[in-house]
């Protein structure tokens, strides 16, 4: 008996467990095909590649894996961009895509008719990224929106990325009609570059669109004027995030849940005076520090908040020059004012955890003695700080020390209790 006669075929339930692994596993970055945005898929694993050419029933296992997420680069025209071989040749793969990346821009002055029917056929697609839209010419623009609103009609979308949304121009009308389309499913909402406000002081009546899926939103520079011309309604919000670069008073939506768990609060220049108009009860908040070298907020900035009172979770984030290298600690005297602060409350607070995160931007980590002074030092700190609340056990604090090396972010010291 041949060793061909005696050999075993593998079941394709086995695959259908092995090869997802190569799509999820993370393998050197060198050892990666690196595609270039104007190519239809992103970055995949060469193992993933080679074993969707093994045979046919390996390619229909491997196929959505490859097309999971397409990134479409529209420089010249959307004819002659992926689209037209996802429309042309493969229009299959539409069904396989989960994930759209689309960029823009001025010279995107070409839209093909068939738009509506290629975008029509992402059946699937639960993520989606516009990049530059304001930079697409009005006439190439109006085509490019109908076909998009008609592939969310048809699409369950999860998530929504509007990067450089308005450079240029507000597009309040094309946001609508974009949020309106998928308002139903959207759980996700990130817009980046709102644009600056008008001179005009005419009252504006606000376009209303209701998203009960809703779950987080972020808003990213000149926030104002869009949360005044678009009111949503998302009774089921989780989490608000907003970043101003406004160098004036600035203020939240009157639409966020007044009750909302989580809110996240980025300011990148020093001093920003931001107003509550409206009630806002948060029981966890978030401060990010985005200017270096700042390793706390403005002074009374914390006692200014009107819902202090309120919260169980306080997270403090800092973030240090690339070219720092010790990475920047609050003082002492920030902990104490902070301790202070929660003594002089009316009522006893409901603060039980406080998280300060410093971000180290060095070249290189501190390693050995180097973790070991820091984590003695700062546990010092703390329990001098804090000591009425650390005693009695009804407050958790902790400093962690980061570094962001090439895997990304790493523990490199938690201190505290």
């Amino acid at each position: 008996m041949t060793i061909e006669q005696t050999s075993i075929r593998l079941p394709v339930e086995l695959f259908l467990q092995i090869i997802p692994y190569l799509y999820n596993h993370t393998s050197p970055r060198e050892e990666w095909d690196f595609s270039y945005p104007s190519e239809t898929r992103g970055r995949i694993s060469p193992s993933l590649l080679a074993c969707s050419l093994v045979c046919h029933t390996w390619n229909d296992i491997c196929r959505p894996l490859i097309f999971r997420s397409i990134h479409v680069d529209c420089n010249e025209s959307v004819a002659r961009s992926s689209l037209d071989f996802l429309h042309f040749t493969a229009p299959h793969l539409c069904k396989d895509i989960l994930g759209l990346h689309l960029d823009l821009s001025t010279e995107t002055t070409e839209v093909p008719q068939w738009i509506d029917v290629c975008l029509g056929r992402f059946t699937k697609l639960r993520e989606l990224e516009l990049r530059y839209w304001s930079d697409v010419e009005s006439i190439s623009r109006a085509s490019l929106l109908r076909g998009i609103t008609s592939m969310l009609a048809g699409a369950s979308l999860k998530r929504l990325a509007l990067v450089d949304w308005a450079r240029s121009a507000n597009n309040p009308k094309d946001l609508l009609l974009i949020l309106s389309a998928c308002s139903a499913t959207l759980e996700y909402l990130m817009i980046d570059s709102l644009p600056r406000g008008s001179s005009h002081t005419t009252p504006i009546v606000p376009s209303v669109v209701r998203m009960e899926a809703l779950r987080r939103i972020e808003l990213y520079k000149f926030p104002t004027p869009f949360t005044r011309s678009i009111t949503i309604e998302c009774p089921n919000l989780e989490t608000f995030a907003i970043s101003c670069n406004e160098q004036v008073p600035w203020e939240l939506p009157s639409w966020i849940p007044e009750r909302i768990p989580k809110l996240e609060l980025q300011s990148t220049y020093r001093y920003t005076l931001l107003q509550f108009r409206w009630p806002i009860y948060p029981s966890s908040l978030t401060i990010q520090l985005m200017p270096f070298g700042i390793t706390w907020p403005p002074d009374d900035f914390l006692a200014l908040l009107p819902f202090f009172d309120c919260l169980r979770h306080l997270t403090i984030k800092v973030f240090s020059s690339v070219r720092a290298l010790q990475p920047p600690f609050p003082e002492s005297t920030h902990y104490d004012a902070l301790c202070h602060l929660l003594q002089s409350l009316q009522r006893p607070t409901l603060l039980k955890r406080i998280i300060i995160t410093v971000e180290n931007r060095a070249p290189t980590p501190l390693e050995g003695d180097e973790l070991e002074g820091i984590r003695v030092r700062e546990n010092a700190r703390l329990e001098k700080a804090f000591a009425p609340f650390l005693k009695s056990g009804t407050l958790s604090v902790q400093v962690v020390l980061l570094h962001w090396g090439e895997s990304g972010r790493e523990v490199l010291v938690r201190c505290g209790t």
